[in-house]
């Protein structure tokens, strides 16, 4: 296998963190769960490159992130013949709505595909078609003098490395 040099940023911007809108959709809403490139671009890379399909009248639903709380993080797991990752988006969407605690209910029973956009222009997609998202909530209400009131979302899944989604971003007609 060939591996590419990892050269410094050489002056390009390389601000942390995460937009502020995350794109999830159930994967019963999927027509085709797009597979990675073949051929990827660089040595190594999981890419994916063409739109996922999804069946009619359906598409990616947004969840609001409030500003500077998400992020995505991947630790290595399993043992020295068997290795992979385990990608982690972290992110707080505040408000004691309805409509946010019907979501949190919603979700801990479903599977998803969740697409994360970087300041920087990358997206990252979190599940595959072979093993897909799960998305866990918490929520705290805080205190009448300080803290912070609404839901923090967990979305987890295992992967082989980091997954690029290089596809439109096809977004859900009319969200309820």
């Amino acid at each position: 296998m060939d591996y590419s040099d990892l050269t410094g940023l050489q002056g390009q911007d390389n601000q942390g963190g995460l937009t502020q809108v995350i794109y999830y959709a159930p994967t019963s809403y999927f027509q085709v769960i797009q597979d990675f490139n073949p051929t990827p671009t660089i040595p190594g890379v999981l890419e994916i490159i063409t739109a996922h399909t999804f069946k009619t009248g359906k598409g990616f639903h947004t969840a609001y992130a409030t500003l500077d709380t998400a992020k995505k993080m991947m630790e290595l797991t399993g043992e020295r013949d068997g290795k992979g990752y385990a990608p982690k988006v972290e992110f707080f969407h505040p408000g004691t709505t309805k409509k946010a605690a019907g979501f949190a209910r919603q979700c801990k029973n479903d599977q998803f595909i969740v697409l994360v956009p970087n300041p920087n222009g990358y997206v990252f997609q979190i599940g595959t078609k072979n093993i897909f998202a799960e998305i866990s909530a918490k929520y705290d209400s805080g205190t009448l003098s300080s803290g912070r009131n609404g839901w923090t979302f967990e979305v987890n899944s295992y992967a082989n490395g980091m997954i690029f989604y290089d596809g439109n971003i096809v977004l859900y007609p009319t969200a309820p």
